[in-house]
């Protein structure tokens, strides 16, 4: 058994090159039998028509199933109570995961852009609508701002992580980051509309160790060994 030279994986005797990082494998001590059969069965690329049935077929059978506890939940509630009462909200929330699941199969130009955009209008409905049942006063105040700014931030965070030339180590340290920073706003925000006057105290449990992490992150993307020896053991 040999390691490539390049990742560190495991390499069968037959092979020429790494399955992994198709670095070529020279042996002078191997002798070279043209008749070997390969090592693993060829991959057999599906075109892309192929490739659209499988996906709306998977789609479609996970839609099926979600239809499962939704219909569970209307008939329960209907035959107990007569009415649609406590069955609302955990149909929201199997309504929320068809719109967090599908459209980033679906659509086929831009989805990042969309689907994020799309998945915060969804969020806001949402609580809009639990607003209305509870007869409540605080989707204006809080959840309005909240979900805007959480909508934005993540949406530029994604776009970053995207397109950027950064890297793992770099955006990871991103995200981390941007963890730490929607926890102090939301609690900035919860102070605001509802504890006027108290100050920030338990978001700085999280947003230290989120700073701290990535602080970490940044400097070892900043040694080139620590990079190599990262990717080689953990295939980053």
């Amino acid at each position: 058994m040999s390691y490539c030279v390049e990742c560190g994986v495991k390499i069968a005797e037959p092979q020429e090159s790494c399955p992994l990082c198709q670095t070529p494998v020279l042996n002078p001590n191997r002798t070279e039998r043209t008749d070997a059969p390969p090592p693993y069965p060829p991959m057999r690329r599906l075109s892309e028509r192929a490739r659209r049935a499988q996906r709306y077929t998977v789609l479609g059978s996970l839609a099926l199933l979600l239809l499962i506890p939704a219909c569970g939940l209307i008939i329960s509630n209907l035959t107990v109570d007569g009415d649609l009462t406590w069955a609302r909200y955990p149909l929201l929330s199997i309504g929320l995961l068809y719109v967090f699941l599908f459209p980033p199969f679906l659509i086929r130009r831009h989805p990042l852009r969309l689907c994020i955009p799309l998945n915060g209008l969804a969020v806001l409905a949402a609580l809009y609508l639990i607003n209305l049942w509870t007869g409540g006063a605080w989707f204006f105040i809080f959840a309005l701002p909240v979900t805007l700014v959480g909508t934005a931030l993540v949406g530029a965070v994604a776009l970053i992580v995207r397109h950027s030339p950064w890297r793992l180590l770099s955006n990871m340290a991103v995200i981390l980051a941007s963890m730490g920073l929607i926890t102090l706003f939301v609690e900035w925000a919860v102070n605001t509309a509802f504890h006027a006057g108290r100050p920030i105290l338990w978001a700085w449990y999280c947003v230290a160790p989120c700073l701290l992490l990535a602080a970490v992150l940044a400097l070892l993307n900043r040694n080139a060994s620590v990079r190599a020896t990262l990717r080689k053991k953990l295939f980053f």
